[in-house]
């Protein structure tokens, strides 16, 4: 063995005792074969997915993402809960549970009329500032510089970015429409609920002898 040959040899065996084992190579391509069979037999849109679908579910989130829709959609379920509640509770006399249960749908019905005129018309106002292809203007007056590009790319990060903006600034407009607005329109209501409950009542009085 010449000293070339044997630096080589050397060389190749650091690292490996006498009993190293070498991976067999044939079943090292047998296991990686079946993963792809697998990997194959899972359907490709599972992956990737129909644009059609991608852009429906986009779409479909921009939309109940908005303030408002979302102000509806509570209403919409405290509504079809929240009343129940009230009139199967069995710690109070009948009288308390109607007066309570009136004055719940009352707040609700407020609540929801003044949250989704505030959210709706704060969106449609950010909706018009933010309006990247606009020439107007105030067009692009809420639109960050260095978003817009980012925005043109991405639509859906513009949809979330308006809608936090008008979530914001619906917030900050409900902190005085609370008092100005939900308190006085849920007395009304209230007070409406309850006298239209004590008509039907004494009608049923006066027929019932």
């Amino acid at each position: 063995m010449n000293i070339q040959s044997d630096y080589n040899y050397n060389i190749s065996m650091q690292g490996k005792g006498p009993h190293t084992k070498v991976p067999d190579k044939s079943i090292r391509k047998f296991k990686d074969k079946v993963k792809q069979i697998f990997i194959d037999l899972i359907p490709e849109k599972t992956f990737s997915g129909e644009k059609a679908e991608t852009d429906s579910y986009v779409n479909t989130n921009n939309i109940l993402s908005r303030p408002h829709v979302n102000r509806i959609i509570m209403g919409t379920t405290a509504l079809m809960t929240q009343p129940f509640i009230d009139l199967y509770n069995p710690n109070v006399d009948e009288e308390t549970k109607k007066v309570s249960m009136y004055r719940t749908i009352a707040k609700i019905i407020a609540g929801t009329a003044v949250g989704t005129l505030v959210r709706g018309s704060c969106y449609k106002l950010v909706a018009t500032m933010t309006d990247i292809e606009g020439t107007k203007k105030h067009s692009k007056s809420l639109l960050p510089k260095a978003w817009i590009e980012k925005f043109k790319k991405h639509p859906d990060y513009l949809g979330n970015y308006k809608s936090a903006l008008a979530t914001f600034m619906s917030l900050g407009i409900m902190l005085f429409t609370n008092f100005l607005l939900d308190a006085p329109l849920t007395l009304y209501l209230t007070n409406k609920f309850n006298e239209s409950r004590q008509k039907q009542q004494k009608g049923k009085e006066v027929v019932n002898g």
